[in-house]
């Protein structure tokens, strides 16, 4: 074999190791995201929730995705496939990578609510099912330019992870009977995390062609990003708070690199500068928004990965940098967000119906606030009574 292939496999194994080592710091990410900014939820029913949708989801691609996905040769199914070539090596390896990633999105959405069995059946749907189907229609024309995986990895987990928040529907805490270690937040370990994840999410570009272009504009994105939610919380806010400030700027380079990842090989420095910064506004004030909404997205998983990740589905086409017609692109896009959606949407519809879809705490918490307390019956009055801090840095009359 000539020694400028063997120089070229070689460097695509080193790219794929790295993928899968980022994913999985990624995986911790999440975790660690979680934990530290839902004071809450314990944080070892968080990590002990990411960890068996982890495990769920390998299980599933390992058995059914990959098959799925490369090839429908029944054969294959089960497990009973081994890749013969370096190459197929590195496929197998990013399309773990993209299923691992992805479900933790999904898992970053519910964790330390749903039930185990949940996260479990969501995961394995998800790795097994969807993602091989949008791996198929990727190949068939649809929302073909998506180097870093911003529709198929980002914004459909993004969407499974919407359907499980509207399924569990809203957080009840009554935070008079929260243990004194939940109150501790770490926002050491929340800005960790954050990096980590966007360090997992950049890596999804490197088997793609030019990685070491699709690497370079991650990072501009990134800055870019940070830039941008920096200047709307000082200038168009006016809020200035150190602590959520600073993790408000690291979801926001989460979201830059998510938004530039769907043409990370193919856009120019200045391009990825300004996507990133487009992307972290975006992330910024969708998370402001479900905030306002009383939606709980500690890690990002609807703001960073559901809406800039449909949104760097279609810049590629918008700003001409290649990657076939418009309407194709959002025709991709529109069809993963509802297939990513629908189907995780009817399994925990009946986990739901079956009484296996939240914690036996969220269950108790939901049938604690159907009471009524006194003369003053409205849902979230319940909850928290007047002059309690429902949120930190949020007031009782500025939450209702």
């Amino acid at each position: 074999m000539p020694a400028d292939d063997d120089d070229a496999w070689a460097g695509e194994s080193l790219a794929a190791f790295l993928e899968v080592v980022l994913v999985l710091l990624m995986r911790a990410g999440f975790a660690a995201t979680h934990a530290a900014s839902a004071p809450a939820v314990p944080a070892d029913l968080a990590l002990l929730h990411h960890l068996v949708n982890l495990g769920a989801a390998s299980v599933a691609h390992c058995l059914a995705g990959h098959a799925a996905a490369h090839s429908l040769d029944p054969r294959k199914v089960g497990g009973m496939w081994l890749p013969a070539t370096a190459r197929e090596w590195q496929a197998a390896a990013h399309g773990w990578s993209a299923a691992a990633a992805s479900t933790a999105v999904l898992g970053a959405a519910a964790a330390g609510r749903m039930h185990l069995a949940g996260h479990a059946a969501a995961a394995a749907l998800h790795a097994g099912l969807v993602l091989p189907l949008l791996a198929r229609w990727r190949g068939s024309g649809w929302a073909r330019q998506d180097a870093g995986g911003g529709v198929a990895v980002h914004a459909a987990g993004g969407a499974a992870a919407l359907a499980a928040s509207l399924l569990l529907g809203r957080r009840l805490v009554f935070p008079r009977e929260l243990e004194p270690s939940w109150r501790v937040q770490a926002p050491a370990a929340a800005a960790l995390g954050h990096a980590l994840v966007a360090a997992g999410a950049a890596a999804l570009c490197l088997p793609a062609p030019r990685a070491a272009a699709a690497a370079l504009n991650s990072a501009l994105a990134a800055l870019g990003a940070v830039l941008a939610a920096v200047l709307l919380a000082v200038l168009v806010h006016d809020e200035w708070q150190p602590y959520w400030t600073v993790l408000g700027v690291l979801q926001a380079a989460v979201a830059g690199v998510v938004t530039v990842s769907s043409g990370a090989n193919i856009f120019t420095p200045g391009v990825a500068l300004l996507v990133g910064a487009l992307g972290g506004a975006a992330g910024a004030e969708t998370s402001r928004l479900l905030f306002r909404i009383v939606v709980e997205d500690p890690a990002g998983a609807l703001s960073s990965h559901l809406a800039c990740g449909a949104l760097s589905g279609l810049l590629p086409p918008l700003l001409g940098s290649g990657g076939g017609r418009l309407p194709g692109q959002a025709l991709g896009v529109a069809a993963a967000l509802g297939v990513s959606s629908a189907a995780p949407a009817l399994l925990l519809a009946a986990l739901r119906a079956a009484g296996f879809l939240r914690t036996a705490e969220e269950q108790r918490q939901h049938r604690r606030a159907a009471q009524p307390r006194g003369r003053d019956t409205a849902f979230f009055r319940r909850l928290y009574p007047r002059g309690e801090r429902v949120a930190p840095g949020v007031d009782y009359d500025d939450f209702f």
